[in-house]
Formats: structure tokens, sequence, C-alpha cells
């Protein structure tokens, strides 16, 4: 008889909708990137990106307007096909 009781018991709270809501508590000033590292962090980032990006422009450039290779000449003067 007492198990029965039990388990009515935890039945009727399981078919039960019951949704619990906390609040969010507020963000610690502590926890708050300051403003300065912040910008400074940006300005890394940007100039990684630039250095990045230049080094890249560079060995294009190298690639494209590298001349074009010789040819090998035969004995006879001739460039071979």
């Amino acid at each position: 008889m007492g198990h029965s009781l039990i388990f009515r018991k935890f039945w009727m709270a399981e078919s039960q909708d019951v949704m619990l809501i906390k609040k969010p508590e507020p963000v610690k000033s502590s926890e708050i990137t300051d403003q300065n590292l912040y910008l400074n962090h940006r300005l890394l980032m940007c100039g990684a990106a630039l250095a990045a990006s230049a080094v890249a422009t560079g060995a294009l450039y190298k690639q494209f307007l590298a001349p074009a290779p010789q040819r090998m000449r035969s004995a006879g003067g001739q460039s071979r096909k």
C-alpha cells in the first residue's frame, strides 16, 4: 500500500506542466572587458589582417610579374618547339 501511494504522488507531480524560469543575474562589472583593451584587440586584429593581405599581395605580384622562363636552344641556334 505504501508503494502505490509513493507512485501516485510521483506520477501526479510528473503529469503537471510546471516550468520554473529564473531571472538572469546582472552582469558583474568585473566580467565586462575594459574598453581600452577591447579597442586595442580590434586594432591588433586589423593590423594582422593588413599584414597578411600585404604578404599575399606581394606573393601574387612576384608570381605574376616573374619573367617567362627561357626556352632551351639547340646547338644550331634555333629554339625547340
